[in-house]
């Protein structure tokens, strides 16, 4: 933009620049994978070394919700098929667990294992390794000068159906003796315009069953979210009458989205369901939760759990508690349906068969 005109920069190629995709574009943005629009920590550069298998994933990163993110870079113009080669190398890292993920952060840091876990919880704002649900999902990215249609109709069928696909398109530009490089998101992409329509016209179809299916058996699953520090105890929310989330807002947000009258079914990692319930309030810090039954504040009152004493008054990532009227509330070691744990913090039981086998097993483990 000069006083007298708008002149358009040159557009260019990758190629007429002698850039090159592993030696510069994958070291350049392996240093800030902000500037692809990322919120993430780098893991590991060139991902590879499995089974039978010669392929290496260019970057892998994790995302805010312990999430593993795969990133493919293309520096040409049509992005080649990078969705299924992306697809490939996310079923590989779907089964990585908190400790492999925490030893390959170690290696690309040159650090310590304990420096490495201490780096992975503070950027997830986690207390320990068990404060959440370590890579429910594997997000990917896909990094290119272009895309062809038909791979952008495959993104966009694919995450139709749950999956988290993006698609980020370079443009590099000529400036005097400077590279300009325009980072653009492209999912949705203009060029599926029609496509979107369709899918938008079959959504709204859709939309009034799918709403049915949501709340028609009216259960909350409610993880108890037991961690190694012993933060939290099902023996006390058994005893007390409460579920308790903390650690972050992301995990205080699920219990605060709990209402007076809601029915929840607890669940305890590694065991089972645990407890059949009404709420009975609204989400409290921990410092201030009084426990119906007894007239006091829980603090007061003898627990198995130990108090973080450092995040009392932390309303971010303090411990919070909402009351509970159990109908049913089991011994860890009676559980029952452990087969029928769902994924996070919390969610609608959307199957009735299976809210119905749970109850049924509890009063049958009650009444026993």
């Amino acid at each position: 933009m000069t006083s007298d005109a708008l002149n358009p920069i040159e557009s260019t190629t990758f190629a007429d620049h002698g850039v090159l995709e592993r030696q510069d574009l994958q070291r350049l943005f392996k240093n800030d994978l902000s500037a692809l629009g990322l919120d993430v920590l780098l893991i590991e550069e060139e991902l590879g070394n499995w089974d039978a298998s010669q392929r290496r994933i260019d970057l892998l990163a994790i995302d805010r919700d312990a999430n593993l993110v795969v990133i493919e870079l293309k520096r040409g113009s049509r992005g080649a098929h990078m969705e299924l080669q992306a697809l490939r190398y996310a079923a590989m890292v779907g089964t990585m667990v908190f400790d492999e993920v925490v030893s390959r952060l170690a290696v690309t840091d040159e650090s310590t294992i304990e420096e490495a876990q201490e780096k992975l919880l503070e950027f997830l704002e986690w207390n320990s390794p068990e404060s959440g649900e370590f890579n429910a999902d594997v997000r990917i990215v896909l990094v290119s000068a272009d895309f062809s249609r038909e791979l952008v109709y495959t993104v966009l069928w694919l995450n139709q159906r749950q999956l988290d696909i993006s698609c980020v398109r370079l443009q590099p530009h000529r400036l005097d003796d400077r590279i300009i490089l325009n980072v653009e998101p492209m999912v949705p992409l203009p060029e599926a315009g029609d496509y979107l329509i369709r899918q938008k016209e079959k959504a709204q179809a859709d939309r009034a069953t799918q709403q049915a299916v949501k709340t028609a058996t009216g259960y909350t699953f409610f993880n108890v979210g037991e961690d190694k520090a012993g933060h939290r105890r099902w023996e006390d929310c058994r005893k007390y009458g409460f579920l308790q989330a903390g650690g972050g807002p992301r995990f205080r947000d699920k219990l605060a989205a709990l209402n007076r009258g809601d029915r929840v079914l607890a669940y305890l990692k590694s065991h089972g369901y645990v407890g059949l319930g009404t709420v009975t309030g609204q989400a409290t810090p921990l410092r201030d939760f009084v426990v119906a039954s007894e007239g006091k504040r829980l603090l007061d009152l003898p627990i198995a759990s130990t108090i973080h004493d450092g995040r009392l008054d932390d309303d971010e990532r303090g411990e919070f508690c909402v009351g509970i009227e159990w109908t049913q509330a089991v011994p860890r070691e009676t559980a029952v349906c452990g087969h029928l744990s769902k994924r996070g913090t919390s969610c609608r039981m959307l199957h009735q068969a299976e809210v119905d086998a749970i109850i049924t097993a509890m009063e049958q483990v009650a009444s026993s």
